[in-house]
């Protein structure tokens, strides 16, 4: 962590690159916490992905989004 200086976040389960963070299998409250813990001060990006080769033009990336900025 000392040479962080941003870090990505999104949900993701095996076979996914990304999914609703309702389907996902990161634990979003333990990652933040290591990064509390550890003194992480940088930047914290929320990345939703909208890409076709991901299937996922046709999802809701709007709730997700903002469901992982509440977390």
């Amino acid at each position: 962590m000392p040479y962080a200086a941003h870090v990505h976040l999104r949900q993701t389960r095996m076979g996914a690159l990304q999914t609703n963070f309702d389907h996902g299998t990161l634990k979003e409250s333990a990652m933040l916490g290591v990064l509390r813990d550890d003194g992480y001060t940088g930047a914290l990006f929320i990345e939703p992905v909208n890409q076709d080769y991901l299937n996922r033009l046709f999802e809701d990336l709007l709730t997700g989004f903002i469901t992982l900025r509440d977390c």
